[in-house]
Protein backbone atom coordinates (compact mmCIF):
# COMPACT_ATOMS: atom_id res chain seq x y z
CA UNK A 1 0.00 0.00 0.00
CA UNK A 2 1.78 3.42 -0.75
CA UNK A 3 2.11 6.18 1.88
CA UNK A 4 -0.99 8.56 0.46
CA UNK A 5 -3.02 5.78 0.18
CA UNK A 6 -2.08 4.84 3.89
CA UNK A 7 -2.21 8.35 5.40
CA UNK A 8 -5.56 8.31 3.75
CA UNK A 9 -7.22 5.37 5.26
CA UNK A 10 -5.80 5.90 8.64
CA UNK A 11 -7.11 9.11 8.30
CA UNK A 12 -10.49 8.01 7.67
CA UNK A 13 -10.70 4.76 9.82
CA UNK A 14 -9.95 7.41 12.61
CA UNK A 15 -12.79 10.42 11.45
CA UNK A 16 -15.26 7.39 11.31
CA UNK A 17 -14.33 6.88 15.31
CA UNK A 18 -14.67 10.70 16.09
CA UNK A 19 -10.99 11.74 15.93
CA UNK A 20 -10.18 14.96 14.08
CA UNK A 21 -7.32 14.11 12.56
CA UNK A 22 -4.86 16.24 10.38
CA UNK A 23 -2.20 13.99 8.11
CA UNK A 24 0.34 16.49 7.52
CA UNK A 25 3.72 16.12 5.73
CA UNK A 26 6.88 17.86 6.72
CA UNK A 27 10.09 18.57 5.11
CA UNK A 28 13.20 18.15 7.04
CA UNK A 29 15.20 20.53 5.09
CA UNK A 30 18.08 18.88 7.21
CA UNK A 31 17.31 20.31 10.86
CA UNK A 32 16.86 17.91 13.79
CA UNK A 33 13.42 15.62 13.46
CA UNK A 34 12.36 16.32 16.79
CA UNK A 35 12.87 20.54 16.04
CA UNK A 36 10.40 20.11 13.15
CA UNK A 37 7.74 18.12 14.69
CA UNK A 38 7.82 20.66 18.04
CA UNK A 39 8.05 23.22 16.01
CA UNK A 40 5.10 21.92 13.90
CA UNK A 41 2.92 20.96 16.79
CA UNK A 42 3.48 24.55 18.29
CA UNK A 43 1.91 26.26 15.29
CA UNK A 44 -1.05 24.12 15.05
CA UNK A 45 -1.48 24.79 18.84
CA UNK A 46 -1.61 20.45 19.10
CA UNK A 47 -2.52 18.82 22.19
CA UNK A 48 -0.98 15.63 21.03
CA UNK A 49 1.05 13.68 18.05
CA UNK A 50 0.85 10.85 17.10
CA UNK A 51 3.16 8.41 15.66
CA UNK A 52 3.64 5.09 14.28
CA UNK A 53 5.22 2.86 12.47
CA UNK A 54 4.96 -0.91 11.33
CA UNK A 55 7.84 -3.78 11.32
CA UNK A 56 8.03 -6.95 9.91
CA UNK A 57 6.91 -10.79 11.37
CA UNK A 58 9.90 -11.61 13.10
CA UNK A 59 10.34 -14.58 10.66
CA UNK A 60 10.59 -12.64 8.05
CA UNK A 61 13.25 -9.97 9.98
CA UNK A 62 15.10 -13.03 10.74
CA UNK A 63 15.39 -13.74 6.32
Amino acid sequence: MSTVRSERFLAAYLARHGVKVIVDRLPSEGERIEKVLARHATDLDADMIVMGAWGHSRLRERI
